[in-house]
């Protein structure tokens, strides 16, 4: 057993069970993994920013189109339903489309 600890084996009742979680995990202090997260980061807060401008605009187009208060509040939910449902693919193509061009 003293062989199996010099070559550097660590059995595992020897790691504590976060220890042990940790062992699998992408260390942040790389460098090319701490450049992914932050793409990764970047492309989620723009995929939000472009989904919920596209939403936001379908519910004003919404409110403004409409003529009563209860159909205000149908088109505004229908409206903001189709840009969230159109802003979803457009921010795919833009995050996808970013990748392409590096």
């Amino acid at each position: 057993m003293p062989r199996l600890r010099q070559r550097g084996v660590v059995q595992r009742r020897q790691l504590s069970p976060l220890r042990f979680a940790r062992a699998y995990r992408p260390l942040p202090d790389e460098r090319r993994d701490r450049r992914r997260l932050n793409i990764e980061a970047r492309n989620d807060r723009d995929a939000l920013i472009i989904t919920g401008t596209a939403c936001a605009i379908g519910v004003l187009y919404g409110i403004t189109s409409s003529s009563g208060l209860l159909s205000a509040i149908f088109w505004a939910i229908a409206y903001g339903t189709a840009g969230l449902l159109v802003g979803v693919p457009i921010a795919i193509a833009v995050n996808l489309t970013r990748w392409l061009v590096r």
